[in-house]
C-alpha cells in the first residue's frame, strides 16, 4: 500500500509542478507558443492511459502493468530533463504523462484487488486524499528545486526515487498477477479507443494550445468516424465480449462525467472571473483551486467512513443534491461580487464531487465482472476526465455566449461587466447536477457487491433492483 500511494504522489505532483516551471523552462527551450502542450500534452496521455493500462492489469496482472507505468514515467523523467528543445520536452510530457495516467489507475485497481469490499471505501478515500497533498506540495517543492538547482532536477530527481518504488514493487509487494482475466478488449478495440479519446480531446482543446481551427474540425470529424466504428464492432460481436462494466457501472459513468463536469469548469474560470472582472489578487484565485481540492479530499474520506453504511445511492445522491445547491450559491456570490461566497460555494462542490467521485468508483468495482477490475476502473476514470474536458471547454463557451448576449448586464448596477454573464453561466450548471442526481438514483440502494446481492435475492425470493 504505501509502495502504490508513493508512486501515486509523485505522478499526481507532476501533474501540477509544471505550472510553476513554465517561465523557466520557456528561458532554456524557447518556444513560449507551444508552452500550454507541456501540460495539455501530459494530461491528455494521462486521460489515455485509463482504458489501455486498465486493460492491460487485467490481462497481465496489476504489478507487471505497474511496473510498466513506472519505467514509462521514469523514461518521460529523463528525457524532460534532458530536453533540448520545447518539442523534445513536450513529447517527453507525453511520454510522461503516459507512465503517470499508469500509475494512477493502477494504484486504484491495486487498492480494490487487493482489500475487500468493507475496506475499500476507506482505503479508496486515502488515495484521494493524495491529490489534495499534491495539490500543495507539487509546486511548492518546484519553485525551491527550481530555485536551488534549476528546473530539469525537478524531473531528474524523479529517477532514483522511480528506482526504489520499481525495486519494492518487484520485490517485497504480493504478486497480484495470478487473478489476470481474458482482456475486455482486443488490440484493435484499444488502439480505435486510443485514436478516438486523442482526436476528441484535441478538438475539445482550447485555442490558447495553438491548434489551428482547420485541425480542430478534422479532429471532430475523426472522433465522431472512429466512434461509428466503434459502435458497428461492438453490434457484431457477442455482448460478453463488448461489455465493458455492469449496469451500475453505466450509472456511475453518467455521475462521474457530470461532477467533473461541474468541478473542472468551475476551478479553471473562477480564478479567472476574480482576477479579470473582480480584480482580486492572484492569493484569492488561488483559494478557490485549494477550497475546491480540500472539499474533494475531505469529501471523499467522508463518503469512505459513511458509504457502507448508508449504501451507493444515498451517498451520491446526497453529494450530487449538494453539488446543485453549490452551484447556485456560486451564480448567486457572482451576482453580489462576493468572492469569499465563491470560495465557500467551492469549497461545497469540492465535497460534493468527493462523494459523487469515491461511491461511482466503487459501485463500478464492486459489480465489475470477473477479471475485469482493471478495465472497470479505467472506463471510470476515463469517462472523469472526458467529463472535465468537456465541462472547460463549454463553459468557456457558455460564458462568452452569455456575457455577449446580455445587454442588460450593465442595467443591474454590477460594478464588474462580465458578472451577469459568469452567473448565468454557474447557474447553467444546474441541469448538469440534476443529470449527476438522476444518474445516482441508478445506483443500487445497498453497499455490497454484485455477487452479494445475487445471493441475497435468491435467498429472499426477490431481488433488489439496481
Amino acid at each position: 500500500m504505501g509502495v502504490s500511494l508513493a508512486a501515486l504522489l509523485l505522478a499526481a505532483m507532476d501533474s501540477t509542478v509544471v505550472s510553476t516551471l513554465l517561465p523557466a523552462m520557456m528561458r532554456d527551450l524557447g518556444g513560449s507558443g507551444t508552452a500550454p502542450w507541456l501540460v495539455s500534452g501530459f494530461i491528455l496521455a494521462q486521460t489515455l492511459a485509463a482504458p489501455l493500462f486498465g486493460s492491460l492489469s487485467d490481462a497481465v496482472g496489476v504489478r507487471t502493468a505497474f511496473a510498466l507505468a513506472c519505467i514509462l514515467f521514469a523514461m518521460g523523467s529523463g528525457w524532460v530533463a534532458l530536453a533540448p528543445s520545447v518539442s523534445m520536452a513536450i513529447a517527453a510530457r507525453i511520454l510522461q504523462g503516459l507512465g503517470a495516467g499508469g500509475i494512477v489507475i493502477l494504484v486504484y485497481t491495486f487498492v480494490a484487488q487487493a482489500s475487500g469490499p468493507n475496506d475499500r471505501p476507506k482505503r479508496q478515500g486515502m488515495i484521494s486524499g493524495i491529490w489534495g497533498i499534491a495539490a500543495i506540495l507539487g509546486p511548492l517543492l518546484g519553485m525551491a528545486v527550481e530555485f536551488m538547482a534549476g528546473w530539469r532536477w525537478v524531473f531528474l530527481l524523479n529517477l532514483p526515487i522511480l528506482g526504489v518504488l520499481l525495486y519494492l514493487l518487484l520485490t517485497r509487494l504480493p504478486t497480484l498477477d495470478q487473478p489476470a482475466g481474458t482482456p475486455a478488449l482486443d488490440p484493435v478495440g484499444l488502439v480505435l479507443i486510443s485514436l478516438g479519446v486523442t482526436a476528441g480531446l484535441l478538438a475539445m482543446t482550447p485555442a490558447s494550445t495553438g491548434l489551428a481551427a482547420p485541425w480542430r474540425t478534422i479532429c471532430i470529424l475523426a472522433a465522431a468516424g472512429i466512434a461509428g466504428v466503434l459502435a458497428v464492432r461492438c453490434l457484431s460481436k457477442a455482448p460478453e465480449r463488448t461489455a465493458l462494466i455492469s449496469g451500475p457501472g453505466m450509472a456511475a459513468i453518467g455521475a462521474t462525467a457530470a461532477a467533473a463536469f461541474i468541478l473542472y469548469a468551475t476551478i479553471t474560470f473562477l480564478p479567472i472571473f476574480l482576477q479579470t472582472d473582480l480584480h482580486k489578487p492572484v492569493a484569492a484565485a488561488s483559494m478557490i483551486v485549494l477550497a475546491g481540492s480540500l472539499g474533494w479530499v475531505l469529501g471523499s474520506l467522508a463518503c469512505g467512513r459513511v458509504l457502507a453504511k448508508l449504501g451507493y445511492r444515498k451517498v451520491a445522491l446526497a453529494a450530487a443534491v449538494l453539488m446543485a445547491t453549490a452551484c447556485a450559491l456560486l451564480g448567486l456570490s457572482a451576482l453580489m461580487e462576493w468572492w469569499l461566497g465563491l470560495m465557500g460555494a467551492e469549497f461545497l462542490l469540492g465535497l460534493g464531487m468527493g462523494g459523487v467521485a469515491n461511491t461511482t468508483l466503487l459501485a463500478a468495482q464492486n459489480h465489475s465482472a470477473p477479471g475485469r477490475l482493471g478495465t472497470t476502473t479505467g472506463t471510470i476514470q476515463l469517462a472523469r476526465s472526458l467529463g472535465g474536458v468537456i465541462g472547460v471547454n463549454l463553459f468557456a463557451a457558455l460564458t462568452n455566449l452569455m456575457n455577449s448576449s446580455t445587454p442588460w448586464a450593465l442595467s443591474m448596477g454590477s460594478s464588474a461587466p462580465g458578472t451577469q454573464g459568469y452567473a448565468l453561466a454557474l447557474f447553467s450548471l444546474l441541469p448538469v447536477a440534476a443529470l449527476a442526481a438522476i444518474a445516482a438514483l441508478k445506483l443500487p440502494i445497498t453497499y455490497a457487491t454484485a455477487g452479494k446481492e445475487m445471493s441475497s435475492s435468491t435467498a429472499a425470493g426477490t431481488g433488489e433492483q439496481s
